[in-house]
C-alpha cells in the first residue's frame, strides 16, 4: 500500500505556506494551526465540501487576500511526483504483488494529478481515497477496505 503525499508525490509545503503567509494579515496563525489540519481542509479531504466552498472557508478563516485561481495554482504547483515510486510499483506489479494507494487526498488534487501526471495513480489494484469514502487515516478502515479488496488481511500488507 502506497501513500500519496510524500511517497508517490512530494509536496513542497513550505512554498505553499510562504504563498499563504504573503497573502494574509496574520501569518502567525499558520504556526499554531497547520493548513491541512483546519476544519475546511479536513472537510474537503473527506469529500464533505467542494473546491469552491473549501476556498471560501479557507479565505475567510485566514483572511486571505487572493482569488481562487491563484490559490488553486499554488495549491497544486507544489506537487512533484517521485518517478522512483512509479518504477517500484511497476516492479511489484510485474512480480505479481497487488498494490493499493491509501491517501487522505481531496478531489481537486486527485483530478489535477490524473490530468497532469496520469501515471501516478495508474496500475493500482485499489485506490483508497479519503474524499470518496468520507474518512481518513489513521481510521483502521483505510487499510482494512483495500486489504479486503486485494484478498489479504491488513497484517499481510506493507504500507
Amino acid at each position: 500500500m502506497f501513500d500519496f503525499g510524500q511517497v508517490l508525490v512530494r509536496f513542497e509545503t513550505q512554498r505553499f505556506y510562504d504563498f499563504l503567509r504573503a497573502h494574509m494579515p496574520n501569518p502567525d496563525i499558520l504556526k499554531r494551526r497547520p493548513i491541512f489540519t483546519i476544519e475546511p481542509m479536513v472537510d474537503f479531504d473527506l469529500g464533505r465540501i467542494d473546491t469552491t466552498r473549501m476556498f471560501e472557508r479557507i479565505k475567510s478563516e485566514l483572511a486571505l487576500n487572493v482569488g481562487i485561481a491563484e490559490f488553486l495554482f499554488h495549491f497544486t504547483e507544489v506537487m512533484n511526483p517521485d518517478p522512483k515510486m512509479a518504477t517500484l510499483r511497476q516492479i511489484l506489479k510485474v512480480n505479481g504483488v497487488k498494490t493499493a494507494v491509501v491517501s487522505n487526498i481531496n478531489i481537486y488534487h486527485f483530478q489535477y494529478v490524473q490530468l497532469v501526471y496520469p501515471y501516478v495513480f495508474a496500475n493500482f489494484d485499489y485506490p483508497m481515497l479519503s474524499y470518496q469514502h468520507g474518512f481518513e487515516k489513521p481510521d483502521h478502515r483505510m487499510w482494512e477496505i483495500p486489504a479486503r479488496h486485494l484478498g489479504v488481511s491488513p497484517e499481510e500488507c506493507f504500507f
